[in-house]
């Protein structure tokens, strides 16, 4: 939408040589960190992005997310890792499928997750961050289709 000038202006967007032919840039304003949070009981021995190959469970990821290149080339570049993920449309179902059983594990933003469990949102008993990945600068995405340089 960005591309096309549907939309004007997007935060937290992360820069890539592709998003840079239509977006110019702005920031960055934020370090976005994944991070991932599983269920305890399911591949309690998985810590670290190199060991994710092992977990036995399904990893849930927002579609179009993007967590910088380390995340790139440990998890979505592995073919041991990638039969793991649901590519889920909005940022809502995460949660609420990891609560029902649906997912066993789920990538997300370090600061939503810590306030999910933080809240109660999600269970500290039932759920835990298992790693980290390096952070990833954030910026605001301005189209340059609907808005001039000016």
């Amino acid at each position: 939408m960005l591309e096309s000038g549907k939309i004007h202006f997007l935060t937290n967007f992360t820069h890539s040589k592709t998003r840079a032919k239509f977006a110019d840039f702005i920031g960055p304003h934020y370090i976005e960190s994944a991070t991932f949070v599983a269920r305890k009981t399911i591949s309690a021995n998985v810590n670290s992005p190199k060991e994710l190959h092992q977990f036995t469970g399904t990893v849930g990821i927002q579609q179009g997310a993007n967590f910088g290149h380390e995340f790139e080339n440990l998890i979505l570049k592995n073919p041991n890792t990638i039969q793991k993920l649901v590519y889920l449309p909005n940022v809502d179902e995460r949660y609420s499928m990891l609560k029902l059983g649906r997912l066993d594990g789920v990538f997300d933003d370090q600061l939503i997750a810590h306030h999910m469990l933080e809240t109660g949102e999600i269970s500290k008993d039932e759920f835990s961050i298992r790693f980290f990945l390096h952070g990833t600068p954030t910026y605001f995405g301005i189209s340059k289709k609907a808005v001039s340089k000016n």
